[in-house]
C-alpha cells in the first residue's frame, strides 16, 4: 500500500542526509512514557506552585499563550519569571526507561538527520547520546560537525530568558528574522519533513504551514511534508491540508511504530542508496536503461523517484517525465503477461503513490498517469471474481482517499468518458 512506501520514502530521505523531523510536545509525552506535562497541565502546576488563583485557565476564549502571557505579569508581581518556573519543571522530566521506546533510541544513536523541536526540554539530546549538536537562542553556535543538529527554535531550558512562551514572544518570534526563523526556513525547503507531536489545530504548526505556503506558492515542490499523528483524522480534514498545503497526513500511527519502520527499513536502503543514485545519472544522461527484470520489481519506481529527488531534481524536468512515461509504458506491457497478477498490483500501487505526490494539472506526465489509471481500473472487479487482479483492487480501494483531491477530480472526469468498468466506477471513484 502507499502509505507502507512513505517510510521507505523516509527511509531514503534519511540515507541521502536530507531528513528533518519536526517534534512538539506529544514527542516528548511519548520518550517519557506520558510523564511530561501538556501545556495546560504545565501552567496549571506553576500557578498552583505560586497560589496563584487558575480559574483563569478555563477561560476557552483565551489561547495557551494568552493565558502564559498572564501567568507571567502576575509572577513578575511576585518578582518571579515564567521562564525560570517552567524551566524548573522542565528540568525534572527523564527518558522512560521502559522498552516502549526502544526502536527511538536505537535511530537516535544511530543515524543523522536534523530536528528541530519548539521543546524546551534537552530529551531529545539525550537520546542522540554524544554526537549531536544542541542549538538555541541566547546559546553559542557551534562551529565544529555532529551526526545530529537539534534546533530548539523556541528555546531551552539551557537558556530560560529566550524561550518563547508568552504571547508577545510568540508574535515576536513569527516577525522577526532570526537564525532560528531561517534554519525553519530552510529545513522546510531543502528537506524531506516529519512532523512528530503535534494536533494539527496546534498553534506552532499553523505558524509552520504559513511559512510553508508562502514560499510553495511561488515554486513547484512535491509534497515533502509527512504529518505523523496517533489518533484517527477525519478524511476532509487530510484532504484539506494536502490540498492546499502538500502536506501528507498519515493517522492512527504511534511515534514507536514509525521509528520501528524506519529502522527496518533503513539497513538495506543505505546499502544500495549510492549505487540507486549512480544508476539514474547514467540513465537520464548516458542513455543506459533499466533491465526489465529490474521494472518487474514493485520497488523499482519508489527508487527512482527517491534517487531523483536526492539529487535535487525537478521532477518536471524534460528528462524525468520521459523516464517515467517509459516505466510506466513497460509495466503495462508486463501485465499483459500470462497470469501477471503480480504485475497488476505493482501498476495500482505506482500510479496511486504517483497521483499522491504529483499535481497532474501541472504536469507533463498528466496524460500517461490518466491513460495507465484506466487501464489499470478496467480491470478491477470484486474478490472472487476469475480473471481479475483482486490485490490491484483492494490497493486502489484502500489507496484511493490518499491521492490529492484535485487528481481524484481529474480521474473521475476523464473515467466518465473512458472507463468501461462500472464495478470500479461504483465501488472505487464513487461515480
Amino acid at each position: 500500500m502507499v502509505t507502507n512506501y512513505i517510510f521507505t520514502e523516509v527511509a531514503y530521505a534519511l540515507s541521502h542526509n536530507r531528513l528533518c523531523l519536526f517534534t512538539g510536545s506529544g514527542f516528548t509525552k511519548a520518550i517519557t512514557k506520558n510523564i511530561a506535562p501538556s501545556w495546560d497541565d504545565l501552567l496549571r502546576e506553576i500557578s498552583i506552585n505560586n497560589n496563584i488563583n487558575i480559574d483563569f485557565l478555563k477561560d476557552s476564549h483565551l489561547s495557551l499563550e494568552e493565558k502564559a502571557h498572564l501567568v507571567s505579569e502576575i509572577l513578575k508581581d511576585h518578582g518571579k519569571s515564567i521562564y525560570v518556573e517552567i524551566s524548573s519543571v522542565i528540568k525534572k522530566l527523564k527518558l522512560s526507561n521502559d522498552e516502549d521506546i526502544s526502536n527511538i533510541r536505537t535511530f537516535f544513536k544511530n543515524q543523522s538527520f536534523h530536528l528541530i523541536t519548539t521543546n524546551y526540554d534537552k530529551l531529545a539530546e539525550s537520546l542522540a547520546n554524544d554526537n549531536f549538536h544542541s542549538l538555541s537562542p541566547g546559546k553559542p553556535i557551534p562551529k565544529s560537525s555532529a551526526r545530529t543538529k537539534i534546533y530548539h527554535i523556541h528555546g531551552s531550558v539551557d537558556s530560560p530568558d529566550n524561550m518563547v512562551v508568552t504571547a508577545e514572544d510568540y508574535f515576536r518570534f513569527i516577525n522577526y528574522d532570526s537564525y532560528f526563523s531561517r534554519k525553519l526556513s530552510i529545513c522546510l525547503h531543502e528537506n524531506l519533513v516529519v512532523i512528530l507531536g503535534y494536533s494539527l489545530s496546534d498553534t506552532n504548526l499553523k505558524a509552520i504551514i504559513n511559512e510553508y505556503k508562502g514560499f510553495s506558492s511561488e515554486q513547484y515542490i512535491p509534497s515533502n511534508i509527512i504529518f505523523i499523528s496517533r489518533g484517527k483524522i477525519s478524511q476532509p480534514t487530510k484532504d484539506y491540508y494536502l490540498s492546499c498545503f502538500g502536506i501528507r497526513v498519515i493517522d492512527g500511527l504511534e511515534i514507536e511504530k514509525f521509528f520501528e519502520k524506519i529502522n527496518n527499513n533503513i539497513g538495506d536502503i543505505k546499502k544500495k542508496k549510492d549505487e540507486k543514485v549512480h544508476n539514474i545519472k547514467q540513465v537520464l544522461y548516458e542513455g543506459r536503461v533499466y533491465t526489465n527484470e529490474y521494472l518487474k520489481t514493485d520497488i523499482c519506481l519508489f527508487e527512482v523517484i527517491s534517487s531523483i529527488q536526492a539529487l535535487g531534481i525537478d521532477l518536471r524536468d524534460e528528462k524525468v517525465t520521459y523516464l517515467i512515461k517509459d516505466i510506466l509504458n513497460k509495466k503495462i506491457e508486463f501485465t499483459k503477461d500470462n497470469s501477471a497478477w503480480e504485475q497488476y498490483h505493482h501498476l495500482a500501487l505506482w500510479l496511486t503513490y504517483l497521483n499522491s505526490i504529483i499535481h497532474l494539472s501541472d504536469s507533463g506526465l498528466k496524460e500517461i498517469i490518466l491513460e495507465c489509471t484506466n487501464i489499470s481500473l478496467s480491470m478491477c472487479a470484486e474478490k472472487g471474481t476469475w480473471g481479475t487482479p483482486w490485490e490491484a483492487t483492494k490497493e486502489w480501494q484502500v489507496s484511493w482517499s490518499n491521492i490529492i483531491p484535485s487528481n481524484r477530480l481529474i480521474i473521475k472526469e476523464y473515467s466518465r468518458e473512458n472507463l468501461k468498468n462500472d464495478f470500479a466506477k461504483k465501488n472505487i471513484l464513487g461515480i
